[in-house]
C-alpha cells in the first residue's frame, strides 16, 4: 500500500484478495474485504494527507504467481475525490472529480430565487439563474442559493394605510370615518393578515407570503326622533325614513314642521302627514300651527267681529223702545257666554263662524180712556179703538193726552184709533159744552 493511503470499501463480484495471493504475504493476508469484480478492481481509499477520497482503478496486471503488492500498487491509476457544498439548497456530496451534480435551491416563504453564488472552491454552473440546475467542481467547493425579498399588496377597503411592501412588512391601518356607523372590527377577505388588535380602528397589519385584503367592518347607529305636537318618532337605524303626521287641534291649522334639534330631511316640510329622514344624532322636530280666525254675528247688538280662535268678545244687546232682554240666542256655531241673560255679556266662539241674537220680550202699557171706552192692557205697539162717551148737553172737541204718549188717527174724531208709547197713558175726551 501506498504511504498515505489506506483502503476503507471495496466491491467486486469474484475472489477476495487472500484468495488471489494465496496469502503469500501478511500484507496480503491483513487486506480482508477486498473482492475482485472483474479483469479490473475498483477499490476506495483514504489518503491520511487532506481525508479525501479517490476511487482506485485496478488494471489488469495480474500475472500468473505475482505475489508482490508493490507491484499492484505501482500500476495502479488512482481518480481523486471531492466535497461539495449546499447552502439554502440540496444536491451536494463528494464525488469523482467531473461529477455533474443535481442541485436545488430550497422554497423559502416570502422570498424569490435569485442566483448561485461560489462562496469558494472551483463551481461550474448550468445555468446560474435557475432555482435547480447542475454543479461540477474541480475542487471542494461550495454553493450557495440567494434570494430576493418579495414584494406583496396589501388592499384596505373602507380605510387607509394599505400598499405595496416586501415580505412581513407592517402596515398602519386606520378604518374611514363612515357616517353614521360604528366601526366593529377588521376582516381579511384574502390573503392572510396578522392584526395588532383586530377590533381597533387604527392598529396594525402584517400580511403573508401572498397578496392580501382588509375590510373595515362597521355596525349601523341608531338616532331618537322626538315629534312635538305629532306622532311617528322613535329609535330607528341611520337614513331610517319616519313616517310623521301633525296633531288635529280645534281652532287651529297646521303651519309646517320645524327642526328643534339635529339634522332633518323632509319630503313635504309643509305638510301635515309626511315622511323625514334625520341625520347622523337624534333629533327633533315640533309641528307647528297657526291659529284660526271665525267672526261673531250680533244680531240686535254689537260687539261681533273676526278675531283669533277662543277670543272672548263683549257682547251688548241693543235698547228697543218697548221691548225688554230677555237673553242671548246661538243662531249658528257654539258659542259660551259669560251670562247668557245678561243684555252685556262676554261670548266666547268655537272653531267655527257664529251668530248670535239679542232675544227680547215685547212690553205690555195701559190705556186708560176717560170719558170714553176702548182702553185696556196691550203689548207695545197695539193700536187700540177708543169712543168718546156721548154726554147730554155737551159735544165732543178732541181727545187729550194726560200721561204718556199717544198717538191718534185723528184726534178730533170722537171715533178713532190710538196707539200709545213705551209706556202707560191716559187719554181724555174733552167736550165742548152746547
Amino acid at each position: 500500500m501506498p504511504s498515505g493511503f489506506k483502503c476503507i470499501s471495496a466491491s467486486a463480484a469474484l475472489t477476495d484478495l487472500d484468495n488471489i495471493f494465496a496469502a503469500r504475504t501478511t500484507t496480503a493476508r491483513s487486506n480482508t474485504g477486498f473482492k475482485v469484480e472483474s479483469q479490473d478492481l475498483s477499490v476506495r481509499y483514504e489518503t491520511s494527507i487532506d481525508g479525501s477520497t479517490d476511487i482506485i482503478g485496478f488494471n489488469t496486471f495480474f500475472k500468473s504467481g505475482s505475489t508482490d503488492l508493490r507491484y499492484l500498487f505501482k500500476n495502479i491509476n488512482y481518480v481523486d475525490f471531492y466535497n461539495l457544498d449546499v447552502v439554502s439548497g440540496t444536491g451536494g456530496g463528494s464525488q469523482p472529480v467531473g461529477f455533474s451534480y443535481n442541485i436545488s435551491a430550497n422554497s423559502v416563504t416570502g422570498y424569490s430565487f435569485s442566483n448561485w453564488v461560489e462562496n469558494y472552491g472551483d463551481i461550474t454552473f448550468g445555468n446560474i439563474n435557475n432555482a435547480s440546475t447542475t454543479a461540477t467542481i474541480t475542487e471542494d467547493s461550495e454553493a450557495e442559493a440567494t434570494y430576493n425579498i418579495n414584494q406583496y399588496t396589501l388592499t384596505v377597503n373602507s380605510g387607509t394605510g394599505g400598499g405595496t411592501q416586501n415580505y412581513l412588512h407592517t402596515y398602519n391601518i386606520v378604518a374611514g370615518s363612515n357616517t353614521g356607523y360604528t366601526f366593529a372590527n377588521w376582516q381579511t377577505n384574502a390573503g392572510s393578515i396578522s392584526y395588532g388588535n383586530i377590533n381597533s380602528s387604527t392598529t396594525t397589519a402584517t400580511i403573508g407570503a401572498a397578496n392580501a385584503t382588509t375590510t373595515a367592518l362597521y355596525n349601523i347607529n341608531q338616532y331618537t326622533l322626538t315629534v312635538v305636537d305629532g306622532t311617528g318618532g322613535g329609535t330607528q337605524n341611520y337614513l331610517h325614513t319616519y313616517t310623521i303626521n301633525g296633531t288635529d287641534y280645534e281652532g287651529y291649522t297646521f303651519a309646517g314642521w320645524q327642526v328643534k334639534e339635529g339634522t332633518v330631511s323632509f319630503a313635504n316640510q309643509s305638510a301635515d302627514t309626511t315622511t323625514c329622514t334625520i341625520g347622523a344624532n337624534n333629533a327633533e322636530v315640533e309641528a307647528t300651527y297657526n291659529i284660526n280666525q271665525y267672526t261673531l254675528t250680533v244680531i240686535f247688538g254689537t260687539g261681533g267681529g273676526t278675531e283669533d280662535y277662543q277670543f272672548t268678545y263683549n257682547i251688548v244687546a241693543g235698547e228697543y223702545e218697548g221691548y225688554t232682554f230677555t237673553n242671548w240666542q246661538t243662531n249658528a256655531g257654539s258659542i259660551s257666554y259669560g251670562d247668557i241673560n245678561s243684555a252685556s255679556t262676554t261670548a266666547t266662539i268655537g272653531s267655527a263662524n257664529a251668530t248670535t241674537e239679542a232675544i227680547y220680550n215685547i212690553n205690555q202699557y195701559t190705556l186708560t180712556v176717560i170719558f170714553g171706552t176702548g182702553g185696556g192692557t196691550e203689548n207695545y205697539g197695539h193700536t187700540y179703538n177708543i169712543v168718546a162717551g156721548e154726554y147730554e148737553g155737551y159735544t165732543f172737541s178732541y181727545w187729550q193726552v194726560n200721561s204718556g204718549t199717544a198717538t191718534f188717527g185723528d184726534s178730533n174724531s170722537a171715533s178713532t184709533t190710538c196707539t200709545i208709547g213705551s209706556n202707560n197713558a191716559t187719554i181724555e175726551a174733552i167736550y165742548t159744552e152746547d
